[in-house]
């Protein structure tokens, strides 16, 4: 390497420095207002040129010190790596390269505690009992069916279209509606307790909404119940009290499976719901037919509960498996129904729970089998004893067959 000091009047020092090298392309110069500068300029393109950087040596003073910068910012990733690398991620993000990498972050960098889902419903539960909020007492089953279907998996590690199937098992729009507010809001109180990460939306919200729309009240004939009787009697008769109070007594599913011997009068003909929401018209005292006291004496142990938790929808998988044409809830909407026809609307919505209006709104004008529903397949309906089980019921014609 060559260093000359040449004479330069319009420079301070009146010299001028020059660093002189030859390249394959020709020889190269550069100047230097100061002898340092020059000095160690020509050290760095000797080391250079004696480390095979033949082409680095054409490099100015400032690229040199931009690429050490890049190199520093790179690490240990290649710098044309980390280049490309940025290039396919800005056109993926569209330009927003920072925004998407932060959002990545908050879902897949854990900073959370890891928690199973079944931990996460008992201290949820606790949590709405503690704070007097009757959480358990009134959706206990739906959170036992979320226990039994991802209790043993972290709720991290549960995914959306996970949630959407589980959903999808549930033929009703309101029942599917009622499933996914309540998940939703186990996710989403996870999420508080820093067992998920904040500040995105969960997997639970990503699932699919439910539109309501107008709701097809599914019922059953008297037949049909009839034949259904007969059958839980004979094959599965630990069942028949969840049957009688769904289709005499027009309890809810969770009211039934919370049901308690103790709370209904046989003598009486008096049911108290056990477990009802309190303060609302579920609170309430129904009325036993006499079919449903004559079905209810055939049971052997009266005590304790009534039945087993989801007696209900081993019921209607029963009959569907038998044959029957179930709707999902249609044991409490044909008890609505067809009570209907026999006293005020007042009157069964106090007993079923609801309000008047309710009442008028949805099951007044529900029609079976495309027709009216007709009072003498009420009086049938409540009338269907143990020594009737399994007859066909011969329908009444001309006026007396439309009473």
């Amino acid at each position: 390497m060559k260093v000359y000091r040449n004479t330069e009047p319009c420079t301070a020092s009146g010299w001028i420095f020059v660093v002189a090298w030859n390249t394959p392309t020709g020889r190269k110069r550069e100047k230097f207002a100061s002898e340092e500068d020059a000095l160690r300029e020509a050290r760095n393109k000797a080391l250079q040129l004696s480390t095979g950087h033949i082409g680095a040596a054409g490099m100015t003073s400032g690229d040199r010190d931009e690429l050490h910068a890049a190199r520093g910012i790179t690490g240990n990733v290649p710098v044309l790596a980390a280049l490309a690398e940025w290039a396919k991620a800005r056109d993926i993000t569209d330009g927003h390269v920072i925004l998407a990498a932060e959002a990545w972050a908050a879902r897949n960098i854990s900073r959370n505690v890891r928690m199973k889902v079944a931990d996460i419903v008992k201290e949820f539960l606790a949590a709405k009992t503690s704070a007097k909020i009757q959480t358990k007492k009134n959706h206990g089953h739906l959170f036992e069916e979320i226990t039994t279907a991802f209790g043993d998996s972290y709720i991290d590690t549960i995914s959306t279209p996970q949630i959407n199937a589980w959903l999808a098992k549930r033929e009703s729009p309101g029942t599917r509606h009622t499933y996914r507010k309540h998940t939703v809001g186990l996710w989403r109180w996870a999420q508080k307790q820093n067992y998920l990460p904040r500040d995105i939306k969960t997997e639970a919200e990503h699932s699919n909404t439910v539109i309501l729309g107008a709701q097809k009240r599914g019922t059953i004939a008297p037949v049909t119940l009839r034949t259904l009787l007969a059958m839980i009697r004979k094959d599965h008769p630990s069942y028949l009290p969840a049957l009688v109070l769904s289709t005499f007594c027009g309890l809810r599913r969770s009211e039934v499976h919370n049901q308690q011997w103790e709370h209904i009068d046989l003598v009486g003909r008096t049911l108290t719901v056990s477990k009802a929401k309190e303060g609302t018209p579920a609170e309430r005292a129904v009325p036993l037919p006499r079919a449903a006291v004559a079905w209810l004496m055939q049971c052997g142990d009266r005590t304790g509960g009534v039945c087993a938790n989801l007696s209900v929808d081993r019921i209607r998988d029963i009959g569907r498996t038998g044959g029957l044409e179930l709707p999902e809830n249609c044991f409490r909407h044909s008890f609505i129904t067809y009570r209907c026809k026999i006293v005020t609307v007042a009157q069964v919505a106090d007993e079923a729970g609801n309000s008047p209006n309710i009442i008028r709104k949805h099951y007044r004008n529900v029609l079976q089998d495309n027709r009216p529903m007709r009072k003498v397949e009420a009086k049938t309906w409540f009338e269907s004893r143990p020594d009737l089980c399994g007859e066909l019921i011969p329908m009444e014609q001309g006026k007396a067959a439309n009473a």
